[in-house]
This record gives C-alpha cells, structure tokens and sequence, in this order.
C-alpha cells in the first residue's frame, strides 16, 4: 500500500475488490505526491455556488507562491465501477494520504455531513484538518448548523485554532490565504 497505514479502515473487513481499491487509490494519490509540496484534501457541498468555493480553493491552493500544494476533491476519485469502495471508506484512504483536510461549510445539509462526523471521530484526521465555515448572525446560526456540529467538531477546532470563519465571499478568499500559511508553517 506504499508505505500508507489505514487503522481506521477495517483492512480485514474489506472484501478483496474493495482492498483491490483501496490499493489502487493508494497508488493514484501514491502517484501524485511527488509533483507536490503537500496534498490538500477539499471537501464541500455541491450544489449553488458552493462548488465555485471548493474550486476556488483549489486553484488558488495550486497557485500559491509560498508552495505548490494538490487540492484535490473526493469526487476526482469516483469510479462508475460497482466495485468500489463505498464514500467513508474513500473518505478515509484520501485523508490517511493527505498532509491537510480542509471542509468548507455553510450548513448541515447534506454534503460532508458524514465526513465531519469521521474527522470528529479520529483524532488524526481531526489534527490536520482547517475547517472552514460560513458564519451566520447568532440567531440563524443555531438553524443552520446541527447541535453535533457546533457542539463536537465546531468546538474542538476552534479551541485549536483551526476554523476559519466567514460570511461573505470575499471574506471567504480572503481566509483561503490564512488556511494555506497555516497548513503551511
């Protein structure tokens, strides 16, 4: 598995094509590494202008000019195969790759829902990951947001430094700098 370690992943729970997968997702993030500095790994929602967020992160990710960072996003490594792994498990071979995680969110609708509850879970992935999130005023923050994300995850990155809040989309650009020099240094 080139040299990446997936404790999380239940290796022995896998069925032989799903570990085939994992050893072929291994071998494309394997493969990009060298190009790099480092390898982000972007999560967000789709839908509106949301995946314009994910995007723009992406390339200002591989056009900064303190590194030269991968972005790269889950659904870069969909396959059309019913064979392969199902989205945590996908989830978790990319974060074990990825020197960074960083969720862009906006709400509690759909999108990395699930991840969020992953990267809360495991501490490894919890201490690479910059999260970035939309801020609301206080009254709409509690309808937007779940009691589990602001509670858990929102918290803990916080207290850590970690979460990169915004409102509006310049606000969000302008962030975009702040997390790359902090996953940097």
């Amino acid at each position: 598995m080139n040299g990446i370690n997936h404790p999380g992943l239940g290796l022995e729970g896998l069925t032989p094509v799903e570990r085939q997968a994992v050893n072929k997702l291994d071998s494309e993030l394997h493969s990009i590494r060298p190009q790099y500095d480092g390898l982000i790994f972007v999560l967000g929602n789709f839908g509106d202008e949301r995946e314009d967020r994910i995007d723009d992160f992406q390339d200002a990710a591989h056009s900064w000019d303190v590194a030269d960072y991968a972005a790269v996003r889950m659904d870069e490594f969909l396959s059309t195969s019913d064979t392969d792994l199902e989205g945590h498990s996908k989830f978790k071979v990319i974060a074990d790759h990825a020197d960074a995680i960083v969720p862009i969110i906006e709400d509690d609708a759909g999108g990395v829902t699930w991840e969020q509850a992953i990267i809360r879970e495991y501490r490894r992935y919890r201490q690479k990951t910059y999260l970035m999130k939309r801020a609301y005023p206080q009254k709409d923050e509690h309808e937007i947001y779940s009691w589990m994300q602001s509670t858990s995850l929102f918290d803990r990155l916080d207290g850590t430094g970690r979460m990169y809040e915004w409102t509006i989309v310049c606000d969000f650009q302008a962030q975009i700098d702040t997390v790359l020099a902090d996953i940097h240094y």
